[in-house]
């Protein structure tokens, strides 16, 4: 008796595992260094000539501290499917690791477990029901007869060049036919199994699941791994065909053919597409998702719906999600592709993009004392005026008025809406999200135990959080930095609406001065409300070093480090040169050594890691909230000129032990403390930070400098 198709496919697959790569060890092996390479030759067909066997001699390709894998997002995966499969309907998932709040940077960071293994095969199997179900999108998914023995051979090499980004060798071809072969014998005979077992494999494995981009001795990407990169980049999808054409002639393998190929695809429609998915990471618009607000339902039954734990969402909820993630998006865009100018402008532009119900929601402005107005409530105010016709989605251009509480992107709805909570705003959120999204800045994670003051009772919201974040040192270094930006946003509620009093129903005062701390200098900012802070942003230097800073780790999938600083810098003046113009940008960064050469290991002839730089990329951001600007611990961590000597003192924890001995990490207190092995050498209390541990890149910088100290002479904190 025949076995079922399932258990066929199980047994297959883990014979293919087997044989093929192991997700366990990496797929480090030589296979994978093929997908760093185009092989030459005069065929230029939609499908490539198959690549060699792997046990044929390949150059050697380069060795780096970065880590080359990583897991395709579920944008990346979504897209992907899609360009295999054509249109489908992707599956939830678990939420996605982030690091530096783009999910690419934290996927080259996440382990794939065997749970996620399993997601992602459950998955798969959902999206092909989808396809077999449906005869004729089979068939043009076949493209030839199926039951031919050409067929199954032709659809394997053409779907799995699509599916993993490169041609298949001919071991791996020969393989996948091996599988069709078996999965049709255990079907009786239906070929539609073999074509199911063939996909699904494809779809399963390593090659598909992970992003191989691997660069040649000399550190630079080329060939299919270059067109990986591109593409994923500009398009947030996977090459297509024209794209892996010019990886097998070699017109990736300069900076000039790779910024000629990029002014292309960004002409195409598609760049659209990847500019949202950019955006999207960005500024974190997948927590739209996510949200419930029960400000947002009109009736007592809305609101249980709205907050039930497994609820999927109403229609009018819906329409909120939609609306907020399609007026930012439709800025962006616009700016980006129509207007072609001065990116940070949207800070300050007063044009927007809403359908009706927005620009109603919009037109109404409340009044000192009021409370926001209802949804659906009928508009009377004159706050925004729509300027252009509508389009498909029924969204048009307006323009907020002179009168207008909002403008540019910190008044739409996807921004005010972030990390408030169900009824009430979260002024020290909103800032966080504000200095991590627009300035890129960071404030340490908040300690352990701390002794907050009492909040009064009978005042504001704002007066009770200023008593209560700003009595002791350990909570003001961070709330002065995070809590008037969302004290000069208090005139929006948790959904984006204006209002006339704060949560508690008390009068508002967006009049606020901000500390900024950047570099271990602080500075003093004033503005009264969102249109003065817009303006206050767009003035900042911290502003234009974001776009580049967001854009070199979206496109790269890493932190940058301070190996990175003369590139950021060089990518900043750039970008200002060319008039902040983000297009141009893009197509100016694809062919620089930041996006075409791998991170090096590290350079035994390159500079010194100074203090200065561990104060601005490690005390800082990291420290803040308790050793910058205090004395907690026994310990300020503050770049004055008597930092040096404060460091190289015993430890209050380990008296035996100074906090930095100079060249050598392993003697150094400080360094146990943050590496968590404090206690193996005899210290006390926990980890630091004692919350979020210090990132690869952060502990990268701080060794690099202890093992330096010893041989440079290091004066205060220079």
């Amino acid at each position: 008796m025949k076995r079922p198709v399932r258990k066929a496919l199980s047994g297959a697959l883990a014979v293919m595992t087997i044989t093929g790569c192991i997700f366990s060890v990496g797929c480090t092996d030589q296979s994978i260094a093929l997908a760093g390479a185009h092989e030459p030759g005069s065929d230029s067909s939609s499908v490539h000539q198959p690549l060699p066997s792997q046990e044929q001699s390949r150059e050697k390709y380069f060795t780096t501290d970065e880590p080359q894998l990583r897991v395709l997002t579920r944008l990346e995966t979504e897209a992907t499917l899609q360009w295999v499969l054509g249109p489908i309907s992707f599956p939830a998932t678990a939420p996605e690791l982030r690091r530096a709040g783009f999910a690419r940077v934290g996927a080259r960071h996440g382990v794939v477990s065997s749970s996620a293994i399993e997601t992602h095969a459950s998955a798969v199997e959902q999206v092909l029901q989808q396809v077999f179900a449906d005869e004729v999108r089979l068939e043009l998914l076949i493209g030839c007869e199926p039951t031919e023995s050409a067929c199954a051979l032709d659809f394997i090499q053409r779907s799995g060049q699509r599916a993993w980004r490169r041609p298949l060798s001919t071991a791996e071809i020969a393989r996948y036919h091996g599988l069709f072969d078996l999965c049709t014998d255990d079907a009786n005979g239906d070929v539609m199994a073999g074509y199911r077992c063939v996909l699904s494999g494809l779809l399963q494995s390593p090659w598909f699941m992970y992003r191989v981009e691997l660069p040649h001795s000399d550190g630079v990407f080329r060939g299919y791994a270059m067109a990986s990169r591109l593409s994923y980049f500009l398009w947030g999808a996977p090459p297509d065909v024209v794209l892996l054409d010019k990886a097998y002639a070699g017109d990736l393998d300069t900076a000039q053919g790779v910024r000629a190929t990029a002014q292309a695809m960004l002409d195409d429609p598609r760049s659209r597409a990847g500019l949202r998915s950019f955006v999207s990471e960005w500024f974190r618009l997948d927590r739209l998702d996510r949200i419930r607000r029960d400000v947002l339902a009109e009736t007592s039954s809305e609101v249980q719906f709205i907050l039930g734990k497994n609820a999927t969402l109403q229609p009018w909820l819906q329409w909120w999600v939609h609306a907020a993630k399609e007026e930012l998006q439709k800025m962006v865009e616009h700016q980006v592709f129509d207007v072609d100018g001065d990116y940070l402008d949207l800070l300050t532009t007063d044009t927007t993009f809403v359908d009706q119900k927005l620009f109603d929601m919009y037109r109404n402005t409340a009044q000192a004392g009021e409370y926001p107005s209802s949804f659906g409530v009928a508009p009377t105010g004159d706050a925004i005026q729509m300027t252009g016709q509508l389009d498909a989605q029924g969204f048009a251009s307006a323009v907020h008025s002179p009168n207008s509480p909002r403008r540019g992107l910190l008044g739409t709805m996807a921004v005010l809406s972030q990390l408030g909570k169900q009824n009430e705003t979260s002024p020290t959120r909103r800032g966080l999200y504000v200095m991590r999204r627009i300035l890129c800045l960071e404030v340490g994670e908040p300690p352990e135990n701390i002794d907050q003051c009492k909040r009064p009772e009978g005042t504001s919201r704002r007066e009770s959080m200023e008593v209560h974040h700003m009595c002791t040192p350990t909570c003001s270094g961070c709330h002065k930095q995070m809590d008037p930006i969302g004290f000069a946003l208090d005139s929006f509620d948790t959904v984006g609406r204006h209002r006339g009093t704060d949560d508690w129903g008390f009068p508002l005062d967006t009049s606020v001065t901000w500390t900024l701390i950047d570099k271990g200098e602080s500075t003093q900012v004033p503005f009264n409300g969102l249109r003065s802070m817009s303006e206050a942003f767009f003035a900042l230097p911290q502003a234009t070093d974001c776009v580049t800073t967001q854009v070199f780790r979206f496109a790269t999938g890493r932190e940058e480090t301070a190996a990175d600083d003369g590139a950021l810098n060089d990518l900043t003046k750039a970008f200002v040169s060319d008039g902040r113009r983000l297009e141009g940008f893009l197509m100016h960064f694809v062919g620089t050594d930041a996006f075409r050469r791998a991170a090096p290991t590290t350079d035994a002839s390159a500079p010194a890691p100074t203090l200065t730089q561990v104060v601005e990329k490690v005390f800082t951001p990291a420290c803040g909230s308790c050793h910058v600007g205090t004395d907690l611990g026994g310990l300020s961590l503050i770049g004055d000129e008597r930092l040096l000597q404060r460091l190289r003192a015993p430890a209050l924890g380990m008296p035996s032990m100074p906090l930095i001995t100079p060249g050598s990490p392993e003697a150094s207190y400080l360094w146990h403390k943050v590496m968590n092995s404090h206690l193996d050498v005899g210290g006390v209390g926990s980890r630091m930070p004692p919350t979020e541990p210090l990132h690869t890149a952060e502990l990268d910088l701080l060794r690099a400098w202890i093992v330096a100290s010893e041989s440079n002479q290091i004066g205060g904190a220079k």
